[in-house]
């Protein structure tokens, strides 16, 4: 209700108020206000009031008359407010009425404290799929708005647009761990210092914005295969995960595919698209077995790794032998000796090898003899019979796995030696001589 006075200044020495002294709260409060008046006569009590003014206009709304008592000669009428306005909409004055005109008081513009003011957004310094932390900058009472003593901080949770958490933090606490959030959520949050008593807590800061990180995808790709093509290759398709289990509104942000040779204690990693559901993985070693598995993953998580699949390489034609030797010779025969590169080289199961010699004293070309030997080692020998003695050959090996034959090793002589009567001769002459 809003009213409108004659007023005139009052002489300090006539009736009139003497002054107006309010508890000071938190602004819109509950408080009361104390008019002293003074006069002789002493004024009623209903003649004083307590108004809010605003410009011209006068305000007792939520304002009751509660008592009044005499000390001397000075009057003490008290008032309650509901709602203590700060002086940004109003001041309070007291007023004495005496023949319709109105004698205020000094109005009062500090009835309310002022609030502590965060002028700056928090900082998120951590963030899970259900947790969310902040620090800010702590309030002082010398250098930011508002009136001490603080008691502590205001933290608040906004999801579109609306406050959906607030905790409370003790000072001088500058940090906090806002938790029991929703994965792959946008949220805002805002920080309000807090003075002693009702209603102290101040404006919110600025806000600062995250989203809650997303949960680990619940499933893991299903309908591994792995299948063989092309040599050192395998290629691998599986199934898309489904949306619903990549657990983030992004979806899956791409797959993982993890493989290992048969007793490697480590195991190699490859990234792949989102939009593909097969990849080929190369440079692999030959005729391996290799295990597969493959996960998902979404922006921000993982999903444990599918059930191992395995895989092995094709066969390639194997290398030459290598280190071929004629450990020993007789009149009729010789013996080959040969080795393999080494069993990562192999390129295969070995089903046999074949050795090829032939004389390379005739003038024309006799032709290569052939003999299989059954030997799936990776060393082997071989003894060559019915030969002539004292006869150099020219003898080559080669190996033969399921890919087909390798080339052949790199030739080495042979040479039967003469007869054991020859050699009982020649000893002979060389004891007379």
């Amino acid at each position: 209700m809003g009213q409108r006075f004659n007023l005139q200044s009052q002489n300090k020495d006539e009736t009139g108020i003497s002054r107006l002294v309010p508890v000071r709260v938190n602004p819109y409060q509950p408080s009361s206000f104390t008019c002293y008046v003074e006069g002789i006569p002493l004024p009623n009590a209903s003649s004083v009031d307590l108004y809010r003014q605003t410009g011209n206009s006068y305000n007792t709304t939520g304002i009751t008359r509660r008592s009044s008592t005499v000390s001397g000669s000075e009057r003490a009428v008290v008032f309650d407010v509901v709602s203590v306005y700060t002086h940004e909409y109003g001041e309070y004055v007291c007023i004495l009425t005496v023949e319709n005109v109105g004698y205020p008081s000094t109005p009062i513009t500090n009835a309310t404290y002022v609030l502590p003011v965060i002028e700056k957004a928090p900082v998120i310094v951590s963030t899970t799929s259900t947790t969310v932390g902040l620090r800010w900058h702590a309030w002082s009472g010398e250098d930011d708005i508002g009136d001490p003593p603080l008691v502590g901080y205001d933290v608040f949770v906004e999801e579109d647009g609306e406050v959906v958490t607030d905790q409370r933090v003790d000072q001088p606490t500058t940090s906090a761990i806002v938790s029991n959030l929703t994965p792959d959520t946008d949220y805002m949050f805002r920080v309000a210092a807090v003075r002693e008593g009702t209603g102290g807590t101040g404006p919110v800061s600025p806000s600062s914005e995250a989203i809650t990180r997303c949960r680990k995808p619940s499933a893991s790709p299903t309908g591994l295969q792995v299948s063989t093509i092309n040599p050192k290759e395998l290629e691998v398709t599986w199934e898309h995960l489904p949306s619903e289990s990549a657990e983030c509104r992004s979806g899956v942000t791409h797959y993982m595919i993890y493989y290992a040779s048969s007793g490697s204690t480590s195991s190699n990693s490859l990234m792949v698209p989102n939009d593909t559901s097969s990849y080929t993985i190369r440079g692999l070693d030959t005729y391996l077995d290799y295990t597969i598995q493959i996960t998902a993953s979404n922006k921000d998580e993982e999903s444990d790794r599918s059930s191992e699949t395995i895989g092995k390489t094709v066969e390639e034609i194997a290398p030459s032998p290598i280190n071929v030797a004629i450990p020993q010779s007789t009149t009729s025969s010789f013996t080959v000796s040969w080795s393999t590169p080494l069993p990562s080289n192999l390129n295969g199961n070995i089903q046999k090898y074949i050795i090829r010699y032939k004389r390379t004293d005739l003038v024309t070309d006799g032709g290569y003899k052939m003999e299989e030997v059954s030997n799936g080692a990776f060393e082997g020998e071989h003894t060559v019979i019915d030969l002539i003695a004292k006869t150099i050959y020219s003898v080559q090996v080669l190996t033969v796995n399921g890919a087909g034959s390798s080339n052949w090793s790199e030739p080495v002589n042979a040479k039967t030696i003469q007869s054991g009567k020859s050699i009982i001769r020649l000893i002979n002459i060389v004891f007379i001589l």
